[in-house]
């Protein structure tokens, strides 16, 4: 059975007790890599950890292997967007030190890249909460449809950003998560190289929003009547910690 078929097999297995709406979203990035495997030894590695991790009995119930795969399948992407676009990357070797997980050489330039996929807040115990909450669901839904109850519903929450947003300004709190986390997964040695480079991943902690204006320093929100908002993922790739951040309910801060 392919990586795919397991992945999918392995969602199926347990949707019935407790759906992981965080493995979920790997989904459409797991077929990707499958298909690339076939042309490239090293995506070919990847995959049999991957394999190996969704083979394990129980896998969409365990949040330290969701988080695990998360993080095997970020750099397996990175991989495969690279070489789709031309871009040949190869492995750093394994030492005792810490490493970035790829290099680049173009004769002239030799650039390393750290690929990083972000958890969600609390990391292993913030999965397994949203687990938690889906199987108190289903037992919910059980629980009424066994009093004869015609149509059954429950509520589960999924909050990869925690509850910080709904304390806060929405923005502000999201790039605040969002930078501090990325800065959490930074580990000096691994860039002692002047061009070395962090790619971040968000499959697990998605972007507020997808439009190109997350991409801005600063835009008038259609959804907030016309209130300047700072993007997200402006602020994670370019942000430092002196810059004004534009909120819909905190000004600047």
């Amino acid at each position: 059975m392919g990586l795919t078929d397991k992945f999918v097999e392995a969602l199926q297995c347990t949707r019935d007790i407790a759906g992981n709406s965080y493995l979920r979203c790997l989904q459409d990035s797991v077929k990707t890599i499958e298909l690339a495997s076939s042309t490239d030894a090293t995506i070919k590695q990847y995959v049999e950890m991957l394999l190996a991790l969704a083979s394990k009995n129980n896998f969409a119930l365990n949040s330290k292997a969701t988080n695990e795969f998360a993080q095997i399948l970020g750099e397996a992407h990175f991989y495969v967007l690279c070489m789709k676009k031309g871009i040949t990357l190869r492995q750093v070797p394994k030492t005792k030190k810490r490493t970035p997980d790829f290099y680049c050489d173009t004769g002239a330039l030799k650039m390393f890249y750290e690929v990083k996929t972000l958890s969600v807040v609390k990391g292993d115990w913030g999965i397994k909460n949203a687990l938690e909450d889906a199987l108190n669901a289903r037992v919910e839904i059980d629980a009424q449809l066994k009093s004869e109850k015609r149509v059954a519903s429950a509520v589960s929450v999924v909050q990869p950003y925690g509850d910080k947003p709904y304390r806060s300004g929405t923005i502000y709190a999201v790039i605040d998560t969002l930078l501090e986390n990325a800065r959490n997964n930074i580990k000096i040695e691994q860039y002692a190289n002047p061009y070395t480079f962090l790619v971040i991943n968000l499959c697990l902690i998605p972007p507020f929003r997808t439009e190109n204006c997350v991409l801005c320093p600063a835009y008038s929100d259609f959804y907030t009547n016309g209130t300047n908002l700072t993007g997200d993922l402006w602020a994670i790739a370019f942000g430092r910690p002196d810059t004004v951040k534009h909120s819909d309910t905190l000004k600047c801060a």
